[in-house]
């Protein structure tokens, strides 16, 4: 399985490239008012506007300031297609399937948000699984509601 690989606080995670549209620059990022605090707001992306969602505020509470270094992993689940937002897009690694490894028992909550932990290289992976990830977040319908509004008020003004 081929996964693009970015950290937060020293921790690799990595997403399926099965799931990753693009991997972009953080640019034209709008604010949304009235949405959860992990969405940054909505950006233009393959002439779709797409929600950006801080990963590092997901996973540990503190957010990614840093935008001009930051990058955005456009990624398509189940629910619609989010933009990741992550300190960097460190590389896309081969993870053979023997390297990946079930989450261990009792992981937490935010445990139905990966899949499994791949060990490469003196390395630990935690594998983001982006359907649960995004098909669980807090405020879902709002986000779909908010983006749907923005997407007609864009139709409208054209």
């Amino acid at each position: 399985m081929k996964a693009v690989i970015f950290q937060i606080q020293n921790e690799d995670f990595g997403i399926p490239i099965d799931y990753v549209v693009s991997i972009e620059k953080v640019q034209d990022l709008k604010p949304i008012p009235n949405l959860p605090d992990f969405v940054k707001g909505i950006m233009p992306i393959r002439d779709e506007l797409v929600p950006i969602m801080d990963v590092a505020y997901l996973f540990t509470k503190k957010e990614i300031t840093d935008l001009d270094e930051a990058k955005v992993i456009t990624v398509q689940a189940e629910e619609f297609t989010a933009g990741l937002l992550v300190g960097e897009a460190k590389e896309i690694l081969e993870l053979e399937e023997n390297t990946l490894k079930p989450l261990p028992i009792g992981a937490g909550d935010s445990s139905k948000w990966f899949s499994s932990i791949a060990m490469e290289e003196n390395r630990l992976i935690t594998i983001v699984n982006p359907d649960s990830f995004i098909g669980t977040l807090e405020g879902l319908d709002d986000i779909k509601a908010e983006l749907e509004n923005v997407r007609n008020e864009e139709k409208a003004s054209l």
